[in-house]
């Protein structure tokens, strides 16, 4: 196989002077830039795992296969290379240049990924490295955890706990500096623990071999001593907030696992207990709202009982952001103008600013805004097509484990349901090129009306409907109006006598 050779292409030399432009700017990107052997498309997309959310950038590729350009990042994060139909997950800091080479034919045994700092190369090739022996297992694993039932528990904890652990083996092996990638991977596993509801059970532990590693041994006990918040951690580590983010929502583990400091409160068994949010510097007595729902009391807790400010920011701010994509406009609205004023970052205020203008303009009752798709037989499809019936919208990628569990677990039954009825289900998936999506829809058999957005999140229809992730539904009524931008799944509307779409169609 001839390899990539990047003097083959023609790819400007001032690279560090750009970055440096756009640092000066106060602006922080790296600088992503390579070429692709055989590769017939116009662009490539990744996803940007930045604090507050991600986001979908299209890499425009030149017609002799190179590509050169900034990418915008926010402190250490992960970026998820979307190629050959899967994500490869690369740990990037800013300001730094990565080169990326491959030919389309062969992408796993041909991809190389570089940078002209060795230690920023060590760390790139180390999470291709993880990629590359790890990915078809942590897929298997997920696999087989959505497909089979609860009660075995104790068995997928061990598959879980013994990858953990082979990932960290494979740690051991390398020339890098560990800690970064022992939180990486810990937390990792963390989360799928969280996520399939063991972690009130299981801890993940070193192994025999795993254990006798001080190293290991050190980045264990600090996470140990330090409960759930960690600075250090926070800003380093990825995959530390996503876990912190999804740990803290769930209410019933939030009272008692924090680390309180200086506002810590304990029973007379020495317990730590649940900081009264009136006991707090927050407390505004003329405008208490801490008996009110979930939403506020999510947002009071945190107030409350996340000591360090720049994470209470950064939680709130995602529960904000994350409550405009799934609650009513007007119920959130209030939370968001009371956090403004307490808001210590002013990089998440910013956010939370522009947020609310763009959430503002869009929601339940607003007009469903046009588009027009290609479906598998290569006819446009258009939503006014269907004016008159209730449309259900499945954002869903092939790539993505829960879209998959609920095609094959729960959208047949629903959609035979509404069999005859005026409801019309429209999948649309965003993380697919056009072959590899007809090969996906003849395996999973998928019915109903299905068209491709390819791009991602980057995609007009991604943009206008303000989809981030996957999966994501929405209902539309007869007369063309949004009713739920994040409306109920499969599974929840199966379970219910009525449902929303009951409702809609009941109108």
């Amino acid at each position: 196989m001839n390899q990539i050779s990047e003097k083959d292409y023609k790819i400007p030399l001032e690279d560090s002077d750009l970055l440096m432009q756009n640092n000066i700017k106060g602006k922080h990107a790296i600088l992503l830039k390579g070429a692709i052997k055989n590769f017939k498309g116009k662009s490539w997309s990744l996803l940007n795992e930045g604090f507050l959310g991600n986001e979908s950038i299209k890499i425009t590729v030149d017609n002799d296969g190179s590509f050169h350009q900034l990418v915008p990042v926010e402190g250490i994060t992960n970026l998820y290379l979307i190629l050959n139909d899967d994500a490869v997950n690369i740990n990037v800091e800013p300001n730094k240049i990565v080169t990326l080479t491959w030919d389309e034919t062969s992408f796993i045994n041909s991809v190389k990924i570089d940078s002209p700092d060795a230690l920023t190369s060590k760390k790139l090739n180390f999470s291709l490295q993880l990629h590359k022996k790890f990915r078809n297992a942590e897929l298997s694993l997920w696999k087989i955890i959505s497909e089979k039932s609860s009660d075995n528990k104790s068995s997928f904890y061990n598959q879980i706990n013994n990858l953990f652990n082979e990932e960290l083996r494979e740690l051991d092996t390398a020339e890098i500096a560990q800690n970064v990638f022992f939180f990486k991977i810990y937390y990792k596993f963390q989360t799928l623990l969280l996520d399939i509801g063991l972690l009130d059970t299981f801890r993940l532990s070193l192994d025999g071999t795993n254990s006798k590693s001080k190293s290991f041994q050190n980045y264990y006990s600090m996470i140990a001593s330090n409960k759930l918040l960690s600075n250090e951690i926070f800003y380093q580590c990825p995959e530390y907030r996503d876990f912190l983010y999804k740990y803290i929502s769930r209410e019933e583990l939030f009272d008692d696992t924090m680390v309180l400091n200086s506002m810590e409160m304990r029973n007379s068994k020495g317990e730590i207990m649940e900081v009264p949010y009136t006991l707090t510097r927050f407390f505004d007595i003329q405008n208490d709202k801490s008996q009110l729902d979930i939403l506020w009391s999510q947002y009071y807790k945190a107030l409350s009982q996340i000591s360090i400010s720049s994470i209470r920011d950064w939680y709130i701010s995602n529960h904000i952001i994350n409550s405009f994509k799934s609650q009513p406009f007007n119920e959130v609205e209030p939370i968001y103008a009371d956090f403004l004023k307490k808001c210590q970052t002013s990089v998440y205020k910013d956010t939370l600013i522009s947020t609310f203008k763009y959430y503002r303009s869009i929601g339940d009752g607003f007009k469903a805004p046009e588009f027009t798709l290609k479906n598998e037989k290569g006819e446009m499809v258009s939503l006014s097509q269907f004016a008159g019936k209730v449309v259900y919208l499945d954002f869903w990628g092939i790539s993505c484990a829960p879209c998959l569990h609920d095609i094959k677990n729960y959208i047949p039954d629903l959609h035979n349901r509404y069999k005859g009825e005026d409801v019309v289900f429209i999948n649309i998936c965003i993380d697919s090129k056009e072959e590899k999506w007809k090969e996906a829809l003849n395996d999973l058999k998928l019915d109903g009306v299905n068209v491709i957005a390819e791009d991602l999140t980057s995609s007009q229809i991604c943009k206008d409907y303000r989809i981030d992730a996957v999966p994501h539904y929405l209902l539309i009524d007869r007369k063309g109006n949004l009713k739920e931008i994040n409306a109920p799944r499969p599974k929840d509307l199966l379970s219910r006598k009525s449902n929303s779409i009951d409702g809609l169609l009941a109108e």
